[in-house]
C-alpha cells in the first residue's frame, strides 16, 4: 500500500511539474516576442490555458501559489487587468507565506498604474519596497518611477534616481538608463547619453534592457546618426533596433536604404507597424510624393493607437489634405464643420498643426508668415502676426523679431483685438527692431 501511495504521489508530481513546465515555457516564449516588439499573445494564451488546467486539478495542494501567480502575469501581459487583479490578490489574501506575495503587490501597483489609480499604486509599491529581496526592491523603484513618467514629472525620476544610487549603490545600470530615459523626455538629449554611457560602464555583460537602442536613440536626437548607425549591430535581430536603423537612414537621406530597411515591418499591426508606415510617409513626402505619403500617414493612423506615433500621422496626413485643397475651390473642414474657401485659413491652420501638434516651429513659422504676407486682408492675417509674436517672444527668444512682428500688427491692424492684446503683453519689444532679419 505505501509503495502504491509513493507511485501515486511520484505521478501526481510529475503531471504538475509537467504541465507548470510548458505553462513556464509559454510564458517565457511570449514574453520574448513582446520584448522584440512582437506579439506574443497566442503564447501567453497558451500558458494561462495550461495555468488553468494547473489550478482546476489541483486546487487543493500547496503547490498551486505558483500556477496561480503566472496565470496573472498571462493575463496582464494579455491586457486582461481584472482578471489579473483577481489572480494576485489571491496570493495576498490566501497565500501569505507565498514566495509570490510581494511580487504580486508589484503587479498589482503596476496594474494601479495603468488605471490611473496613482495613490493606490504607491501604497501598494510601498510595501514591496520594503522587500529584503534588492530585486524585488528595484522592480518597486522602477514601477514608482513609472508614475512620474505617467504624471509627466521627469524631473521627479531623475532626483529619484540619484537618491536611489546614493542609498542602496546597487544597480546603478539600471537606475542610470532610468535618468537618461528621463532626460531623453525633457529633450535634454546629451545628459540622457552622458547616463546611458554610464549605465553601459556599470553593466558589464549584463546590459539593461533596451539600453543600445537608447544610446543609438540618443545620438539621433543629437545629429550624430553615424554614431547612432554604428551601435546598431550588423547582425541585429531585433525589430525596434531595425525600425531605428530606418529612421536613422532616413535622417541621413538614405531614403532607398531606409526603405528597403523599414519594408519588413510595413504590414506589422503593432507599434512597430505604425512607425515604419509613418516613417515611409516622410520618406514620401520629403520625395515629393504627396499622395503616397498620405497613404503611410492613413495607414499608420487607422493601426491602432499607439499615442505621439499615431498623433503625428494623422497631423501629418491632415496638413497633406490640406495642402490638396488649395488645388480645389474648398475643403470641407472636419474641425469646424463647415466648407472652407479661404486660403489665409487653410495656411493658418496648417501652421497651426505644425506648431501644436508635430512641435515643428521653423515649418510653423514659415506657414503663419504666409497668411499675413500673402492674404493681408483676411480675418487670419493678423492673428497669425499675433502667433508669430508669440513664438518669437516666448519661445525663441528672439526680441528683434517679435518686435518686427509687433510693430506690423500695430500699424497695420491698430484696431483689431489681436493687436490691442499684443500691445498689452508685447509693448516693450517695440524698442528693438535692429537685429531683425527675414
Amino acid at each position: 500500500m505505501k509503495k502504491l501511495i509513493v507511485v501515486f504521489l511520484f505521478v501526481f508530481n510529475c503531471a504538475y511539474y509537467n504541465t507548470f513546465y510548458n505553462a513556464k515555457k509559454y510564458y517565457d516564449e511570449g514574453l520574448r516576442l513582446e520584448v522584440a516588439g512582437k506579439n506574443g499573445a497566442h503564447l501567453f494564451k497558451k500558458s494561462a490555458e495550461k495555468c488553468e488546467k494547473i489550478i482546476d486539478i489541483y486546487s487543493g495542494s500547496g503547490w498551486v501559489d505558483d500556477a496561480i501567480f503566472l496565470l496573472g502575469r498571462n493575463h496582464y501581459h494579455l491586457n486582461q487587468l481584472s482578471d489579473a487583479k483577481i489572480r494576485f490578490n489571491q496570493i495576498v489574501d490566501y497565500y501569505p507565506d507565498s514566495p509570490f506575495v510581494e511580487r504580486s503587490l508589484i503587479f498589482l501597483g503596476k496594474i494601479a498604474v495603468k488605471e490611473g489609480r496613482w495613490t493606490e499604486a504607491l501604497f501598494l509599491l510601498d510595501k514591496a519596497t520594503d522587500s529584503e529581496d534588492l530585486d524585488i526592491r528595484m522592480e518597486a523603484f522602477k514601477t514608482k518611477l513609472e508614475i512620474h513618467f505617467q504624471e509627466d514629472s521627469p524631473e521627479a525620476v531623475i532626483n529619484a534616481g540619484k537618491d536611489f544610487i546614493e542609498k542602496y549603490g546597487t544597480y546603478k545600470a539600471e537606475v542610470y538608463k532610468i535618468i537618461g530615459d528621463a532626460y531623453n523626455r525633457i529633450g535634454k538629449y546629451s545628459q540622457a547619453l552622458r547616463m546611458y554611457e554610464k549605465s553601459i560602464n556599470e553593466s558589464g555583460e549584463g546590459e539593461p534592457e533596451g539600453l543600445r537602442f537608447c544610446l543609438a536613440s540618443a545620438y539621433m536626437n543629437l545629429d550624430s546618426l553615424q554614431q547612432a548607425l554604428n551601435i546598431i549591430p550588423e547582425n541585429n535581430q531585433v525589430d525596434s533596433m531595425t525600425i531605428l536603423k530606418g529612421q536613422i537612414l532616413r535622417k541621413m537621406g538614405k531614403f532607398k536604404e531606409a526603405e528597403e530597411t523599414l519594408e519588413f515591418a510595413r504590414n506589422f499591426r503593432n507599434r512597430l507597424g505604425a512607425t515604419a508606415n509613418y516613417e515611409m510617409g516622410l520618406i514620401k513626402e520629403a520625395d515629393g510624393d504627396s499622395l503616397k505619403a498620405k497613404e503611410f500617414y492613413s495607414t499608420a493612423s487607422n493601426l491602432g493607437d499607439f499615442g505621439s506615433i499615431t498623433k503625428m500621422a494623422t497631423s501629418r496626413e491632415n496638413i497633406l489634405i490640406y495642402y490638396s485643397s488649395l488645388k480645389s475651390d474648398s475643403i470641407a473642414d472636419d474641425t469646424v464643420s463647415v466648407v472652407v474657401r479661404d486660403p489665409a485659413y487653410i495656411y493658418f491652420r496648417i501652421g497651426e498643426i505644425y506648431y501644436t501638434e508635430l512641435d515643428d516651429i521653423g515649418r510653423a513659422v514659415e506657414e503663419y508668415k504666409k497668411v499675413f504676407a500673402d492674404y493681408p486682408e483676411s480675418e487670419y492675417a493678423p492673428k497669425a502676426l499675433y502667433v508669430l509674436l508669440y513664438i518669437h517672444s516666448r519661445v525663441l527668444t528672439d526680441s528683434s523679431s517679435a518686435s518686427h512682428y509687433l510693430s506690423i500688427l500695430k500699424e497695420r491692424y491698430p484696431k483689431v483685438r489681436y493687436s490691442i492684446k499684443a500691445m498689452e503683453e508685447f509693448g516693450d519689444y517695440l524698442q528693438d527692431t535692429t537685429g531683425y532679419r527675414e
